[in-house]
């Protein structure tokens, strides 16, 4: 039976990041759905800073070392700010070309 991930909270700051990440771990450890990308819906994300940009860097560096990739989808305006300062746009290269198209 496949387990729907854990839900993203409104906002990943310093504040919430580490139970997010406890629950994506547990997630993590019991998925095997045999998809090659992970897409996440991150258009209720309202608030990120560096603790959230690192754990989203830490998903998708997990989910690469299991042959998978992190999709994210439809991000809003400061994720994108965020990452392209924090040198994470990798993590939205697909979502924003996909939005410009």
């Amino acid at each position: 039976m496949r387990i729907a991930p854990p839900p993203l909270p409104p906002q990943l700051t310093i504040y919430s990041v580490t139970e997010a990440a406890r629950q994506w771990q547990a997630w993590l450890l019991d998925d095997d759905d045999g998809q090659e990308a992970l897409v996440l819906d991150v258009a209720g994300l309202s608030e990120i800073d560096g603790a959230g940009v690192q754990w989203l860097i830490a998903l998708s560096n997990t989910l690469r070392q299991r042959g998978r990739t992190l999709q994210l989808v439809a991000p809003p305006a400061e994720l994108v700010t965020v990452c392209r300062r924090l040198g994470a746009g990798f993590l939205l290269d697909r979502a924003c070309s996909e939005t410009a198209a």
